[in-house]
């Protein structure tokens, strides 16, 4: 050990390590039994996450060694092909990524962001060779052991030197070995400190003596070299002062370098110093450290400002961590995406990986970057212009997979991309689709990402809204605290609620509504789409016990694609109306239901001979198998598919009470199933079932098929005398997806009975607004949604309590006001058209299909329908 260092030590030496021991360090907690392993007693033992960080760092250093051992000739011949490496105009792989050598001319010697500005340029340009960095200030500095240099700026008053040291270089193995290196050295009275840095800065094998001899080696050491130029030219003239600065690396070698002049106590310097800028440092010291630098800081007056620009990893390395012992110090001028700067004492998400900021960082950051790189040159000017270079970094800069699908943009034969399989036909599509396809992708690969967490949240926070409930509110659940009485929910209960039936707390049909009343069924419909949220017992209990009817059972569904149950329905039958009414009511997505979502965002489509293109997702949920669609599928099969099981449920419901008749309802997903299932039944030519069909009744629903699937829809529905009405309630956005356009084959059919937010209805054959996404439509969207958020303390005091909305509902109702169609798809609205909305069409069977078609072909109302 040298005089400057203490006991405790952890070293590194990657080059004495075979792939052979790195392997078995992971094996025993004694890592001082390897060889490349030096360490003091009080380091011995390790546990399996600090030895598993020592094999990445030495395989990393052992690769970028062997990495230049191999390809010295490659460069060599490299070097010849291109134009002289010393010459002024030969730019760096890191001067590429960023071509501009001027700083902006609008910020003057005056302007708080000069010195910064002019610290960040010089760390940029210390990455060049000698030559261009002399043709880029005027003044230089032969190369040391770590690259730096110095300028001198006259133009500040007073005049200031600067000292820039060199980053780690892409191509520079060396200097990623520094930086992969996690061995410190532990010096007296000041801390722990990263070995590799110190060895860049100079250090010596006693440690940091004050004075070396110069004369006895033939090589300069970055510190001592640097300090005595300092003091050279800070003679000549008395009133200068100068800044340290560096990037990356550079940022590092430029704190350590203040450090080493605080042990030396080089006061005169630190008189004459005006601050130390780093850009993008990474940690170089532990706890210990960080309290020295911030003390001797402090003691000398010295300015120090870390710059950190969004979630660049490096600043957030070696980590801060039980494994590590790496700490930050002083003050982070920390910028955002949108170059928004913020005083913090440490950088967001400190340690980089993080589930929380996988979505912020890997995705949403990167994809904004990358947009963000045409945007500014346009908004700001020819100066902000980035090289195709930078642009390819920031195509790289996207997580693998979702690089994947970025690539899908730049190639109109989408059948290269892995993920995509099409027939010859489709092989080859335009820039709009392509797109379109894009955001189906990744919101699909963001959803199964975080499957767990959105699963878990959605729990939680079921959880504790019934938690609430169960004890009279807030204030119901704090006295209970605090008497030791809280009821805890059972998820399984019948009290037990559903996020979204949260929403909408009711579960009883308007008592005024009899069943001679024409709103009936679309009032029964809906109730029964509604509780389809939710478990079995809640469902049980809300059939029998509040609309006094049959619970027949409940059921989920396998899906063979996805191999799980994603499809829920259930069955009641109403024994007042007549004939005995048994109603199928599908279950939609749920909010936290990650696969759900999957098969709501998923557009892609099958055809089916001489039906049309139909969605994927949907007929997977419904029980599609591999082959299609077969009659029948073996019995013997372990799980339901709620096509088959439904079908047969109902042949033998029906067989029992041979007057009753069926329909089939849904909301959202749950509508597209109900729809879906009448298609197949048609398809099968199951002429039994449809001529017992009451009605299809959806609300919400989202397109399911093409304009031929459409048309023989129509065809079969007008056939068989099967009467389909789709409800949609105003600026519903589910309910206009997925699009309507050319890059789409998607199409409504039948009658749609619209409700404005007046809850007034009018037959249409399309709704307005049929893609949602329309500039005309963004200002009465706001002022819809503004005029619901309103509604929703109005209507309760002009019907009653029955149209009080909850808590909840007024959240989601203020979120609206960013997104409008949002609220528009909850149940709320919904239930509310069916109580108090005027119905175009009547529940009695004698108006059939065929007559309602007939109707809106002539732009004409229904007979029954009330102004």
């Amino acid at each position: 050990n040298g005089d400057d260092f203490g006991s405790n030590k952890l070293l590194l030496e990657a080059k004495e390590a075979s792939f052979l021991d790195i392997f078995l360090l992971l094996f025993s907690s004694d890592i001082k039994k390897r060889t490349f392993v030096d360490c003091s007693e009080e380091q011995r033992w390790q546990d399996f996450p600090h030895r598993w960080i020592i094999c990445i760092s030495i395989l990393a250093i052992e690769m970028w060694l062997n990495l230049l051992s191999s390809n010295g000739g490659f460069f060599g011949l490299l070097a010849n092909i291109l134009t002289d490496r010393t010459s002024a105009t030969f730019t760096s792989a890191v001067g590429n990524l960023d071509t501009r050598v001027e700083m902006d001319k609008n910020i003057g010697v005056e302007d708080r962001r000069y010195m910064p500005s002019l610290s960040f340029m010089a760390a940029k340009i210390a990455y060049e060779n000698e030559a261009f960095i002399s043709s880029a200030v005027k003044d230089h500095l032969k190369q040391l052991s770590t690259p730096a240099f110095i300028l001198q700026d006259s133009k500040a008053d007073p005049n200031l030197i600067v000292l820039a040291f060199r980053g780690t270089e892409p191509f520079d193995a060396n200097g990623w070995s520094t930086d992969f290196d996690v061995s410190w050295y532990e010096l007296k009275g000041v801390g722990k400190v990263h070995r590799g840095f110190m060895h860049a800065l100079g250090m010596q094998k006693n440690g940091w003596p004050k004075d070396i001899d110069q004369g006895a080696t033939d090589h300069s050491y970055a510190y001592y070299s640097l300090r005595q130029m300092l003091k050279n030219m800070l003679q000549k003239n008395e009133k200068a002062k100068f800044i340290v600065t560096g990037h990356s690396l550079g940022g590092a070698l430029a704190i350590l370098f203040i450090s080493v002049l605080a042990l030396h106590e080089e006061a005169l310097l630190f008189e004459r110093m005006e601050g130390v800028y780093t850009f993008g440092q990474p940690r170089v010291g532990d706890k210990q450290f960080a309290e020295y630098m911030e003390d001797k800081l402090k003691k000398y007056d010295v300015r120090y400002l870390r710059y950190v620009y969004s979630n660049d990893l490096v600043p957030r390395i070696p980590f801060d961590d039980k494994s590590f012992m790496y700490k930050h110090f002083g003050p982070c001028i920390y910028y955002n995406s949108l170059y928004r700067g913020k005083v913090m004492h440490e950088e967001p998400d400190k340690n980089y990986f993080s589930l929380v900021w996988i979505i912020p960082n890997m995705v949403v950051n990167a994809c904004w970057e990358l947009v963000r790189g045409f945007l500014l040159p346009i908004v700001k000017g020819r100066d902000y212009r980035e090289t195709w270079l930078m642009t390819l970094v920031r195509i790289v800069g996207l997580e693998a997979s979702f690089l994947d699908i970025f690539l899908l943009l730049f190639s109109s034969d989408i059948k290269k991309r892995k993920f995509v399989d099409c027939s010859v036909e489709q092989r080859r599509q335009d820039f709009s689709h392509r797109w379109i396809i894009c955001i189906s992708i990744l919101a699909q690969r963001l959803l199964i990402m975080f499957k767990k967490p959105i699963g878990l949240l959605g729990e939680a926070i079921e959880m504790w809204l019934n938690l609430l409930s169960s004890n009279g509110g807030f204030f119901g659940l704090l006295a209970n605290i605090l008497t030791g009485k809280v009821v805890k929910p059972d998820r399984t209960s019948a009290t037990f609620t559903s996020a979204v039936g949260n929403l909408d707390a009711r579960v009883e049909m308007d008592k005024k509504i009899g069943v001679e009343d024409n709103r009936y069924i679309p009032s029964l419909s809906f109730m029964a789409s509604k509780i389809a949220f939710e478990n079995e017992a809640f469902i049980s209990s809300a059939v029998k016990d509040h609309l006094k009817m049959e619970f027949k059972g409940y059921y989920e569904f396998w899906n063979g694609y996805q191999q799980l149950p994603s499809a829920q329905a259930f069955i009641l039958q109403d024994s007042k109306a007549d004939p005995n009414l048994i109603v199928v009511s599908f279950s939609g997505t749920h909010p936290f239901d990650a696969y759900g979502w999957c098969l709501d965002f998923d557009i892609s489509w099958y055809e089916l001979k001489g039906v049309g293109q139909v969605h994927r997702g949907f007929m997977y949920a419904l029980g599609m198998q591999k082959n299609g669609w077969p009659k029948d599928i073996d019995k013997g099969n372990d799980h339901s598919y709620a096509y088959y099981s439904l079908r047969q449920m109902l042949r033998s419901m029906l067989q029992q009470n041979e007057k009753a008749k069926y329909i089939v309802t849904g909301h959202s997903l749950g509508a597209a199933l109900a729809i879906l299932f009448i298609s197949v039944l048609a398809l099968h030519e199951e002429e039994l079932l449809l001529k017992r069909l009451e009605g299809v009744y959806t609300f919400g629903q989202p397109r399911v098929g093409d304009k031929q699937f459409a048309e023989y829809m129509e065809d079969k529905l007008k056939k068989s005398d099967v009467r389909y009405l789709r409800y949609v309630y105003s600026n519903d956005i589910v309910a206009r997806v997925p699009f309507d356009n050319k890059s789409f084959m998607y199409k409504h059919f039948g009658p749609c009975m619209y409700y404005n937010s007046f809850y007034r209805g009018k037959v249409m054959h399309e709704e307005p607004n049929k893609n949602y996404f329309s500039l005309l439509w963004i200002i009465p969207d706001m002022v819809i949604a503004c005029w619901e958020l309103l509604r929703g303390f109005i209507l309760p005091v002009v019907m009653g309590r029955d149209y009080r909305e909850t808590w909840l509902m007024t959240l989601v109702r203020i979120v609206g006001l960013v997104i409008p169609g949002m609220p528009a798809h909850c149940h709320q609205d919904y239930n509310n058209s069916t109580r108090l909305g005027n119905v175009p069409v009547s529940a009695d069977i004698q108006y059939s299909q065929k007559e309602l078609h007939q109707g809106l072909l002539k732009n004409e109302m229904p007979r029954t329908f009330h102004s």
